[in-house]
This record gives structure tokens, sequence and C-alpha cells, in this order.
């Protein structure tokens, strides 16, 4: 991928900066997002290795919130601006509402517009390398069984998983079957004590 120029920032109408501003009887200018932006990128950043495809990273090398993410004083407002976000609306257009930015390289850090698309938040976190996504990939339960419509139950999202989660009927059948015979009701009843007392525990703490 070519190196941009200083200017590849600079969308269909530049925007200029923003001056008459007062600060302590000081009239000042402040520069535009884009100077800023192209002074501090790197375009010749990492290359994804999961898709090489995808070229070089731009790598904001400025300072990066708690998340990882670059961030940057807006035009018209003292308030920050995720980075990847105005790349993509200088170089796509506005951002559609209830839709997020996804970085298809997986670096945070990075504002490469070729990087960059519109997502649910669903589809953004499924995408991504968290426990959700790692689980929503695997096509059998850890017993072997497969994650078939007749062989799923899905569970509704709560406070802990948003998202929702799957389970094994197969699995859940076994298991209630093993609570009500024999050695298994015994078992189950101390699983339950067990659990009970953690829960206990983890509120005290």
């Amino acid at each position: 991928m070519p190196v941009p120029e200083v200017n590849a920032f600079i969308p269909i109408q530049d925007i200029g900066g923003i001056s008459g501003k007062t600060s302590r009887g000081r009239t000042y200018t402040r520069r535009s997002v884009l100077e800023r932006l192209s002074e501090r990128v790197n375009f010749l950043g990492p290359v994804p290795g999961h898709n090489p495809s995808l070229g070089s990273c731009w790598v904001w090398t400025g300072g990066l919130n708690k998340g990882g993410y670059a961030t940057i004083l807006g035009e018209e407002s003292r308030s920050s601006e995720l980075i990847h976000r105005v790349s993509f609306r200088l170089h796509h257009g506005p951002i559609q509402d209830g839709l997020v930015i996804d970085h298809l390289c997986r670096n945070r850090a990075c504002c490469n517009p070729s990087h960059l698309r519109q997502v649910s938040h669903r589809e953004n976190i499924l995408c991504g390398t968290g426990a959700s996504a790692r689980q929503s990939r695997k096509t059998h339960c850890k017993r072997g069984h497969e994650f078939t419509p007749d062989n799923t139950i899905i569970k509704a999202a709560t406070k802990r998983n948003p998202l929702g989660t799957r389970r094994c009927l197969e699995c859940q059948r076994a298991e209630g079957r093993s609570r009500y015979s024999g050695d298994g009701r015994a078992s189950y009843l101390e699983y339950r004590r067990k659990l009970h007392e953690k829960i206990k525990a983890r509120k005290n703490a």
C-alpha cells in the first residue's frame, strides 16, 4: 500500500481551523482536526497478521485512553472524539444511528479508513477475540454434541451476558436425569451448596 501524502485526511470539503477563541485575554486559532491527524499518524504501521490483504495500519502515535483507543479534541468543542470515528466520517460520511465502527485489523489505535466499517454492537463483539466471540464460533459443546437448531437452547440476554447464551439440549437433559437418580442427586445438592457459598462470599467481599 503506498504511503499517503500529508493531506490524506482531506475530505470532499476541507475543514479549516477555528479562530476567534479567547482565553485569558488572548485570541488564538485552533488548528483543524485534519492538520492534527496528519501530523500524529504513522501511515506505515503494522500489517494485520490475520488479514495481510488489508495493508498497513494508520497508527495514532499520540496518547491512548484506557481502552487502547486514540482520541482527539473535536472542532467545535473541548470534548474528545475517538479518532477512528473521525477518520470514518471524513472518508465515508456520517455514521448511522445505532451502529458502531469495527476495526477489521483489530488494532484499536488504527484510523485507516479502509480498515473501518459500520456494524451493529452485537456484530462488533462477535467479530472480535473476546470470550463471547470465541464461544459463538464453536460448533460443538464441550461433550462433543453439535449445536444444531434442534439441539440448541438460546437463553435470554442478561446484564452479565448482554448477548445471551446458548446451551446444549442433550447435555441439559443428561444433567437433569442425573440430578434425580441415586448418587447423582447427592452430587447435585453438594454442587448447589458450594455454589451458594461462592455467591454469598462474593457478595460479602
